[in-house]
């Protein structure tokens, strides 16, 4: 029961109430998605995924070898908008009110931007809602590293386990065989 409370203490001498204390009912942060490794090849785009319970508001922070990762796509799905849905589109909202689809193949689409997550999605957009994405777009080679996402809310911290993301360059082959 969330509130202010004080101790009232009285022998046959008297009475003494104490300060008054807040209590805070609420849940630390709890991981229950964590990000996976990730092979890749030059140029194609990867998704980092992490999932959190925990009182709202939320907050998540991806790290790459241990720094803030800035300029790159992070948001969190938080709805599943079904009465807009068609044959060839599932809607979904983000936690700051962007929209989204879903096509078929498992696609989303977020700001005219295809990324593909998996056919499964389509069937059970559900499965999607919570977690928390971070998209490297055309990957290169310095985009190899240890990914993790520091999560918090007003009552605390929790860390993500690390995934690796390897890079390989794309062969190319300048001659034909003969």
């Amino acid at each position: 029961d969330i509130g202010d409370y004080d101790a009232v203490v009285s022998n046959t001498a008297g009475s003494a109430t104490s300060l008054k204390a807040r209590l805070v009912v609420g849940q630390l942060p709890l991981i229950t998605h964590q990000p996976t490794d990730l092979n890749t090849t030059a140029g194609q785009n990867v998704v980092f995924m992490v999932g959190a319970v925990g009182s709202q508001p939320i907050n998540y922070q991806w790290q790459k070898d241990g720094v803030n990762v800035t300029g790159h796509d992070m948001f969190t799905i938080t709805k599943h908008m079904r009465q807009f849905d068609s044959e060839s589109r599932k809607w979904l909202q983000d936690a700051s009110g962007g929209w989204s689809y879903l096509t078929p193949a498992g696609v989303l689409i977020r700001r005219s931007v295809p990324t593909d997550l998996n056919a499964s999605v389509w069937a059970d957009p559900s499965q999607i809602l919570g977690l928390n994405f971070l998209i490297v777009r055309d990957v290169k080679a310095s985009n190899e590293g240890s990914y993790r996402c520091q999560i918090n809310n007003s009552l605390g911290a929790a860390t993500s386990q690390n995934a690796a993301l390897a890079v390989t360059s794309a062969i190319i082959v300048q001659a034909s065989p003969n």
